[in-house]
């Protein structure tokens, strides 16, 4: 299992460089058309990009979140989990694998 942790300050910095210079019209193009390409939907990576915010939440925190059915939700998880991009730990708490992680962080 992949256990995230918070990024110190450097890595912050770090991260907030490589975001000063993007185009947002540039990330979003490379992400959606990445991510047809791998079979990944924009409500796929929504998900994915609330776990990489928040570390790890349930299915029904992501629900509320995003004023989402849970089975809407679990369909989505589930499909996740197969692909490899997100894995579960205690039970009902959702965390990203490092192959999410990394696909993601190619983004940025």
């Amino acid at each position: 299992m992949y256990k995230r942790v918070k990024p110190s300050t450097k890595q912050i910095r770090e991260t907030s460089k490589r975001v000063n210079n993007l185009s947002i019209i540039e990330v979003f193009d490379r992400l959606f058309s990445d991510a047809i390409g791998k079979g990944l939907t924009v409500y796929d990576i929504y998900i994915m990009s609330h776990l990489y915010i928040h570390y790890g939440l349930s299915a029904k925190q992501i629900s509320e979140h995003s004023n989402t059915s849970m089975l809407g939700i679990r369909q989505c998880v589930n499909k996740l989990i197969g692909l490899g991009y997100v894995e579960r730990s205690n039970g009902y708490s959702l965390i990203l694998t490092s192959r999410g992680i990394s696909y993601i962080e190619s983004f940025i």
